[in-house]
């Protein structure tokens, strides 16, 4: 998913799985990238293993999430629906959508 994100407007993510009955993903893992250039990633900051990752941009540009699963065991395959939420000012209602990692 990709947003526009504001300089100094802060922003939150949530990468939501199996813990919050909003997929089957796991361990939800999102990655942060700004042109391709890697900002930031969160490990679960949210409800059980979600995922919550808040910053305030330092450029206005579009920023792309990159959701994967944190696993502890290479041997685990790490595929499954999550639902990533986006908010500005941690306001919890600007945009939401839905994928699958793997």
């Amino acid at each position: 998913m990709t947003c526009s994100c504001i300089r100094g407007v802060t922003c939150s993510i949530e990468a939501e799985g199996r813990a919050a009955s909003a997929g089957s993903l796991r361990d939800p893992f999102p990655e942060i990238l700004q042109n391709g250039a890697y900002v930031g990633y969160d490990e679960d900051g949210g409800y059980g293993l979600n995922a919550r990752y808040v910053f305030t941009p330092l450029v206005s540009d579009a920023y792309t999430f990159e959701i994967s699963s944190f696993e502890i065991s290479s041997a685990v395959v790490a595929t499954g629906s999550y639902r990533l939420s986006m908010y500005e000012d941690d306001d919890r209602g600007s945009v939401e959508g839905v994928g699958r990692a793997g």
